[in-house]
């Protein structure tokens, strides 16, 4: 018998189901993985599926045949999905009935119209239990879902660690990684107006002529362990459309040791405290450019900040051992 099934992406190793995955080792956990991609489908057919049908899975039938296949096979004690897991709400009672508890990590934000569903929304409210990294959705999430609870991104040990090397901006003063989405292109057109040099990675940058200078391509894990320790000043920002209060580089970066200039949220708030002690905080593009301008004026603060939210992460109980620990706790409960 399976202790543990998991609905996820493997690919990118980024990807929070390869996390869970990699913490099940760590609980010791009798695992098997499903990939999350096979019920989507791909190419030029989804986008058409997409807009004429709305974002319904291309293979979810195919999908949720195989899936109840192999937990009928298995008889896993949790089940455990992430994001818009494309399972249907009448597998996920089948599962339930023979007694597989169901779970589902929401990544994102299942009310943001680009990932609004009906199957969806349907789904979501079959799951025994359904962790949210957001507190402004939580209340709808304890409404509409069976149980619902609060639970941070967290980080992996084996793959964001500090390498400690030293500061060689070569490649910018400031990182960032992520896509270019248009509310983020504000901020890094202040620090390029005011002269500063940032590294951007992620999709879309080179799209628009003021960016491709700065465009970097994509990063993997072990670029940004360098990236974040090699480029004097980290940016993290939240996805406003996605009504973040904090994302999985708020403890990844810190965890490979970066020094960060952190959006201002009630959620970072919570997590680091008060401007000056783990992070530097900025609200909007100008005061992103006062934020790196402190930065970059004092090495002795960036030494310090770096030391001081690893520190925080690291010894504060925020790996994926211990969130997939939570999950399985309150799963029990409920």
């Amino acid at each position: 018998m399976t202790d543990l099934f998991i609905v996820g992406s493997s690919s990118p190793e980024t990807a929070v189901g390869n996390q869970i995955l990699q913490a099940a080792a760590t609980l010791e956990l009798k695992t098997d993985f499903f990939e999350l991609s096979a019920g989507h489908g791909d190419g030029i057919l989804r986008k058409v599926m997409y807009r004429f049908c709305g974002d319904y899975p291309l293979k979810g039938r195919s999908f949720n045949a195989q899936l109840r296949y192999q937990l009928k096979a298995k008889r896993p004690k949790y089940l455990i999905s992430t994001g818009k897991a494309p399972i249907f709400s009448t597998t996920l009672k089948w599962a339930e009935n023979i007694g597989t508890r169901t779970i589902n990590f929401s990544t994102d934000d299942p009310w943001n119209p680009i990932y609004l569903a009906g199957w969806a929304m349907d789904a979501l409210s079959a799951y025994a239990h359904v962790a949210t990294p957001r507190t402004a959705n939580l209340e709808q999430m304890q409404r509409h879902a069976a149980s619902a609870e609060y639970l941070q991104f967290g980080y992996s040990p084996s793959q964001h660690f500090w390498t400690d090397i030293p500061e060689q901006p070569s490649e910018g003063e400031v990182f960032f990684a992520g896509g270019c989405d248009e509310d983020r292109a504000p901020f890094f057109r202040a620090l390029i107006e005011e002269g500063i040099r940032p590294a951007l990675y992620g999709g879309y940058w080179d799209r628009q002529p003021d960016f491709r200078p700065f465009h970097k391509g994509i990063a993997s894990v072990a670029d940004m362990r360098r990236l974040h320790a090699e480029i004097p000043v980290s940016i993290c920002l939240v996805r406003r459309a996605n009504r973040d209060g904090h994302v999985m580089r708020s403890f990844e970066a810190p965890a490979m040791g970066a020094c960060l200039a952190m959006e201002d949220t009630e959620e970072h708030r919570a997590i680091f405290g008060k401007d000056g002690d783990n992070v530097v905080y900025f609200s909007d593009p100008q005061s992103l450019v006062v934020a790196c301008r402190r930065l970059l004026d004092s090495p002795k603060l960036r030494r310090q900040l770096r030391e001081n939210s690893h520190q925080l992460i690291t010894n504060g109980k925020h790996t994926y051992h211990d969130r997939l620990n939570q999950m399985l706790s309150s799963a029990s409960l409920g």
